[in-house]
């Protein structure tokens, strides 16, 4: 799957005057569209105004939650990229420099491509390849441990969660479950920082620095309040929703993870 950034070259190469050839082989938009950036925020906005409705006391409006439906939420979700897939397609569709082609691209030299046993060359080549993705060595995927992929399709909120990874949909995915108002064990993210590494769970604001953010707001590193794992990787008992846990490395993260897993499957 191509990524974000190759549709958005090609429309740009094209007002510059050249002619492209646009190669994908799964749906036009990429992981960000269909996987990743919009499918997360449009969950998120759903939570949101649930979120909104249960403090709408606050505000002067008496409203309240009677439940979330997923099944309408998805569909919401699903309308939402619905109607930016089919206006990205129109939009290339409509520039007579660009040729779609469907396919798995192969580099075969550094001026051509090869795709459905043709040839494509050009001056420039330009690969975007997406992303997709991935686990912990030895963390088999299936049951009750599933990719953000899976989480996107989930028909249900959970009770309880661990993310692992704090990257943009990581972060997302504990907003969206803590707006939900997750109950039971909370949501945990668990973010490995190597040195001078940002963490994403700062994308949530400047406000974040410093502070104790309420349930479902991601929380900051151990400077500004993260919780780091102790003991080899084993975290707090008491940790709250939204709260990180950082460790070293993937094997603390991976039995930290797995320590979790088994113990809510009990």
């Amino acid at each position: 799957m191509c990524s974000s950034d190759l549709y958005a070259c090609a429309l740009r190469a094209s007002q510059l005057g050249l002619s492209v050839a646009l190669i994908e082989q799964d749906k036009l938009g990429g992981t960000c569209l269909h996987r990743g950036c919009i499918p997360t925020k449009a969950l998120l906005h759903a939570a949101e105004v649930a979120d909104v409705a249960r403090e709408g006391e606050a505000y002067g409006v008496r409203s309240s939650v009677a439940g979330i439906d997923m099944v309408k939420v998805n569909e919401y979700k699903d309308g939402v990229i619905g109607r930016l897939y089919k206006g990205l397609q129109g939009l290339v569709k409509s520039r007579d420099s660009i040729t779609y082609i469907e396919g798995i691209g192969r580099l075969a030299a550094p001026n051509a491509v090869e795709v459905n046993g043709q040839r494509v060359e050009g001056r420039h080549v330009v690969l975007a390849t997406g992303s997709y993705a991935r686990s912990l060595p030895g963390l088999d995927i299936g049951g009750r441990i599933i990719t953000s992929d899976q989480a996107l399709l989930l028909d249900y909120v959970p009770a309880s969660a661990i993310i692992l990874g704090g990257g943009v949909i990581g972060v997302e995915h504990v907003l969206e479950l803590g707006h939900a108002e997750v109950r039971g064990a909370g949501v945990h993210l668990v973010h490995l920082l190597h040195a001078g590494q940002p963490v994403a769970g700062d994308l949530v604001g400047d406000g974040a620095q410093g502070k104790d953010l309420p349930p479902g707001r991601a929380g900051h590193d151990q400077q500004h309040g993260h919780q780091q794992g102790q003991g080899g990787g084993e975290p707090r008992g008491d940790l709250q929703i939204g709260e990180h846990l950082v460790f070293p490395d993937e094997l603390a993260a991976r039995r930290v993870i797995t320590h979790r897993t088994q113990a809510a499957s009990q």
